[in-house]
């Protein structure tokens, strides 16, 4: 994935709702949220198939499911369809930009039996005009 994708996804003020994941509202919440660390789950530990956690900068608002008690800061995204997919690419990204995201959860922990499944997120894009800096080299034309 290039730089410009990255940027293009991290400038794009998206939200997704995955079918197999509605949103709950009576789930959790974050709001202003960045991403402190992104996990993709082996299938070791995930059969049959893999996913990814993340866990972000702030702990859930509203009514997490009880399940995920002990990962309030947590969120778990199935990557086998498109939507878990691009939820994922932007949140990586958000990682690298340090963008911040408004995430919904589902109410339920049906990826990770321990962490909320995403239902919605949104890249928060701050003050119009605004561009997220990027600290580091210049990129290379």
């Amino acid at each position: 994935m290039t730089f410009k994708t990255l940027l293009a996804l991290s400038l794009l003020s998206v939200a997704l709702t995955s079918s197999d994941a509605a949103t709950n509202p009576g789930g959790g919440s974050w709001t202003n949220a960045r991403v402190v660390s992104f996990t993709s789950c082996t299938t070791e530990r995930c059969p049959p198939h893999g996913w990814v956690t993340v866990q972000l900068s702030a702990k859930a608002s509203g009514n997490p499911p009880p399940c995920s008690n002990d990962h309030r800061d947590s969120v778990a995204i199935d990557t086998e369809d498109k939507a878990g997919a691009l939820a994922a690419t932007m949140l990586q990204a958000g990682l690298l930009v340090g963008a911040t995201f408004t995430v919904s959860g589902t109410g339920t922990c049906s990826v990770d039996p321990a962490m909320e499944t995403v239902g919605t997120i949104t890249e928060a894009l701050g003050e119009p005009g605004h561009v997220i800096a990027h600290t580091g080299p210049p990129p290379q034309k």
